[in-house]
């Protein structure tokens, strides 16, 4: 990493708005709200992308990005629903989860933005000021409860504890940031985020294989949506990489016959 004569606003900015807004948003909401109202809410986190994408970067959506990652949209929202349609009415549970939306919306357009940071420095920073922000409220939280010392070696004590908190930390945050910044500056914003509908696919197959749940017939069309959203969001993309690998290799025989 090298931050030399770089100006940390932009890292500043996206930390704030990724993790520590975005999850206390998400984290509440969630709490407040039912898994269909949540699922619905949360799942328009790429079309909200698409939009501040245009006004912030100028970067307009395809006709095919935009039918693409709305049809994904449509295969989340059809699997929130399945769990059910009660609703909570929680107007502070919808404002929280709206502002998860807009945070981690705006966090993938200037992540895009600040494209003089490399993947690892922007998730270096967004990892540091997670940490910070999370303990201090953790730590503030159990000194009010008189519950410090048991939180302090609750990681030394439960190895269940120890273990998700290094997942999330490992896995969760640092890898999957590091995966998500990298992809934004290969395919750009509009791209990376039509494939966050297959975090959802992946919550159906762990309830099936890990909590043995059943699949039905509105999982299998909503799973099937979201990735003909994907496809269709990426077909271009993926057109264009191809082009690129067959031009290269065009150049590489070209050059290797010259030399013989």
């Amino acid at each position: 990493m090298d931050f030399k004569g770089k100006s940390f606003l932009p890292l500043v900015q996206i930390a704030l708005l990724q993790p520590v807004i975005y999850y206390i948003g998400e984290t509440y909401g969630i709490s407040l709200t039912t898994t269909a109202e949540s699922g619905i809410i949360l799942a328009c986190f790429p079309i909200a992308t698409l939009i501040f994408s245009t006004i912030i970067l100028r970067e307009p959506p395809t006709k095919q990005q935009a039918t693409g990652i709305g049809t994904a949209a449509l295969g989340v929202i059809i699997i929130a629903l399945i769990k059910g349609i009660e609703a909570k009415f929680s107007f502070l549970g919808y404002a929280m989860l709206i502002m998860g939306v807009i945070t981690y919306s705006l966090c993938s357009v200037l992540c895009r933005k600040a494209a003089e940071f490399s993947s690892v420095e922007k998730t270096y920073v967004m990892t540091m000021f997670g940490a910070v922000a999370f303990t201090l409220m953790a730590l503030i939280e159990n000194a009010l409860k008189g519950t410090l010392k048991q939180f302090i070696l609750l990681p030394f004590t439960n190895l269940n504890f120890l273990i998700s908190v290094l997942y999330l930390g490992a896995g969760c945050s640092v890898a999957a940031f590091i995966f998500y910044n990298t992809a934004i500056d290969y395919i750009g914003t509009n791209s990376t985020t039509s494939y966050v509908g297959v975090g959802t696919i992946v919550n159906v197959l762990a309830s099936i294989f890990i909590l043995k749940e059943g699949f039905s017939i509105l999982q299998g069309i909503g799973t099937a949506l979201v990735l003909l959203g994907v496809y269709i969001a990426n077909a271009t993309v993926a057109a264009k990489i191809h082009q690129l690998a067959d031009y290269g290799s065009d150049v590489g025989n070209f050059i290797s016959d010259k030399k013989v």
